[in-house]
């Protein structure tokens, strides 16, 4: 489980690419080509997204795919 800011959950870039079976490259290569959302620069070396963000994400690219 990733930190939480708040009441959302941040998730870093190791535990993403677990959850959708994915390389880091691939996620970087999503970002670059739009298809994934960018991620947020919480400090210089901490990078991550909001759960809240990444299921948004889902939820759209699921229903586009439908």
């Amino acid at each position: 489980m990733g930190a939480k800011l708040g009441t959302d959950e941040i998730v870093r870039s190791k535990q993403l690419q677990e959850e959708l079976g994915i390389a880091h490259s691939t996620i970087y290569a999503w970002i670059e080509k739009g298809y994934l959302p960018k991620p947020v620069r919480f400090s210089p070396r901490y990078v991550g997204w909001y759960r809240s963000q990444l299921e948004e994400w889902k939820k759209q690219t699921l229903l586009g795919a439908a």
